[in-house]
């Protein structure tokens, strides 16, 4: 039970605190400077919501898909300033908060020994337990630098002997959040990241395979795959999704058991699950037409 005696124990604790910091440089420092520090403050955030304005104006000025490769669409450039600004705008943050600090540690005379161990401590702290941390950063400047993935992409990362795959929700310099096809949020830090396969990059390519007998006419087939992928790609909501009309790509396997097909069109980032789903649909009923069996 909280009783008085652990509430007058309390009250004398903080009494305590109170009078030594009251005593301390810092408070007398504090004392004289009230209106200094309030404009600073205000100041401050002036600088911060004014850069971040010119940030953002910037970033997308630069990242344009109009001054830059014509294969970048506008949906990845979206993408792709959206990632850099979260980062570049946690950086000017930082920066901005960190020269207030200087600013009010220089303005109020405040003793720099005390700040100097402090700093140190943390430098020491830093130096022996935050070497993961450290190799996050490095990673996540070196995935942004190289545009690797951006918001929006769906990707597959493998750490160690496990893979994760997903959306990308999420990017910082320390660590990538993906969202998978379950809905679960996977959190990644950057630096166990080895391989990253991002599945949404330029373009994305739908694959079908077929199994067919062994005595199947392959010059039947492929003129039924070939018409039936004009058809859909001539659809107007289709055509907005891929690139071009899907074909037979190649015989991929020939087994005792019946020969493997492969029908591939390259698609617009992120449309190649559907686009396959709907062709298969397509593609059956064509070949079940002219009386040609799936294995």
């Amino acid at each position: 039970m909280f009783s008085l005696s652990t509430l007058s124990n309390t009250v004398d604790v903080l009494q305590t605190i109170g009078d030594w910091f009251l005593g301390t440089a810092i408070y007398r420092a504090l004392k004289g400077n009230g209106g200094f520090i309030l404009s600073l403050a205000i100041f401050t955030l002036i600088v911060i919501w004014v850069g971040e304005k010119i940030i953002k104006l910037s970033i997308e000025r630069a990242l344009n898909p109009k001054k830059n490769h014509k294969s970048i669409t506008k949906l990845e450039s979206r993408r792709r300033t959206a990632t850099v600004l979260t980062v570049v705008r946690t950086f000017w943050r930082i920066l901005v908060l960190v020269m207030a600090l200087s600013v009010l540690v220089y303005q109020l005379n405040l003793p720099s020994g005390p700040i100097t161990a402090v700093l140190g401590g943390l430098g020491v702290a830093l130096g022996f337990g935050a070497r993961d941390l450290v190799q996050d950063i490095i990673n996540g400047i070196f995935i942004l630098a190289e545009d690797q993935f951006k918001i929006g992409d769906y990707i597959s990362v493998m750490m160690g002997s496990v893979e994760y795959e997903g959306t990308v929700e999420n990017i910082t310099i320390r660590r990538t959040v993906l969202r998978d096809v379950d809905g679960d949020l996977h959190h990644v830090p950057n630096s166990v990241i080895r391989v990253a396969t991002n599945q949404t990059s330029g373009f994305s390519r739908m694959v079908v395979k077929l199994k067919l007998s062994n005595d199947v006419s392959l010059a039947k087939v492929e003129g039924i795959i070939n018409k039936s992928g004009e058809e859909f790609y001539t659809e107007t909501v289709w055509s907005k999704k891929l690139k071009e009309a899907p074909t037979m790509a190649r015989v991929s396997d020939f087994e005792e058991s019946g020969i493997e097909i492969t029908v591939w069109a390259r698609t617009i980032p992120g449309n190649q699950w559907k686009a396959a789903s709907e062709f298969r649909k397509r593609l059956k009923e064509d070949l079940d037409r002219n009386k040609i069996k799936l294995v």
